[in-house]
């Protein structure tokens, strides 16, 4: 029993760590006049102490909240050639987390998401098999369509609706 209220106690700390990392707005993000390189150092610390703590019992929802962080902290403190690397640890959790729980629809989501736009990690057939089982739970996000429409574009699979024809039109102003 006291084990149990432990890694309750454990938990809870972890997700509050957790949701300062994950905070755009959060103590981590790179605002005016803020140490930039105090901030990274402190937020990569962090996030290698959550990710220590979490080792031994880890959760999708855990998983995910670890990709988001690291995410972030690509986003605002790395540069240049460092960026795969990084962007390669977030992929990879994002793929432990859908490996502990295969519907779990924002990593799926993220993990597309980061498939399309990040050149380092691109992988199309991937991120579009993704959409398509989003699509299938019919828990595609309306702000992906874009995205999805640049990958299929990208791979070579774009659809072109016969009503976007517009050879046959008139260039003159309708105004008269």
């Amino acid at each position: 029993m006291i084990f149990h209220f432990l890694d309750a106690v454990k938990q809870r700390n972890v997700l509050e760590s957790l949701s300062r990392l994950t905070s755009g707005l959060g103590q981590y993000s790179p605002t005016p006049g803020s140490d930039l390189e105090r901030n990274a150092s402190e937020m990569l610390n962090e996030i290698r102490r959550v990710e220590k703590a979490v080792q031994a019992y880890t959760t999708a929802r855990f998983e995910y909240e670890l990709a988001i962080a690291l995410r972030n902290y690509t986003a605002w403190y790395v540069r240049g050639e460092k960026r795969k690397k990084s962007l390669e640890e977030v992929v990879a959790h994002l793929v432990r987390s859908l490996s502990l729980d295969s519907k779990h629809h924002d990593a799926k989501c993220e993990l597309a998401r980061i498939q399309i736009d990040e050149k380092q990690v691109r992988n199309l057939p991937n991120a579009l098999k993704l959409v398509s089982e989003l699509k299938e739970d019919e828990a595609l996000p309306d702000w992906m369509s874009s995205l999805v429409q640049k990958a299929k574009r990208w791979s070579g699979d774009s659809e072109i609706p016969d009503d976007n024809d517009f050879s046959e039109m008139d260039p003159s102003p309708a105004v008269f």
